[in-house]
């Protein structure tokens, strides 16, 4: 099942470390960059450091040193810093890698999210 979700700024700073389903000190390992407006900036793979993360999801490169976005004109829009997009495997699917052990179930989850 795949669930997508707008994330504001705001929401942004804060969203993947308090929801993460694996443990607070594991949001950036568990998190990656993705699509052309990464690649564009130089971003790619795993997250490796917040302050890149927290310049990006406010509007400016990674290194800070620019915005890269306007604010909106109209008051009442709402910022979209990126989308939440969470991949959720069939709970049958879920049972046998995580209670049954079958770690290939996770391998061929993590394969087919990545395509």
């Amino acid at each position: 099942m795949l669930t997508i979700a707008t994330i504001t700024p705001q929401q942004g700073k804060w969203y993947y470390k308090q929801d993460n389903y694996y443990s607070q000190n594991k949001a950036l390992s568990n998190s990656e960059w993705w699509g052309k407006g990464a690649l564009a900036l130089g971003l790619s793979g795993q997250i490796a450091d917040d302050e890149s993360y927290q310049n990006a999801i406010a509007g400016y490169h990674p290194d800070g040193t620019r915005s890269l976005r306007e604010k909106p004109k109209d008051r009442a829009a709402k910022e979209r810093a990126g989308v939440d997009m969470t991949f959720s495997a069939p709970k049958s699917v879920s049972l046998a890698c995580l209670v049954g052990g079958d770690k290939r179930l996770e391998t061929a989850h993590r394969t087919a999210v990545k395509r």
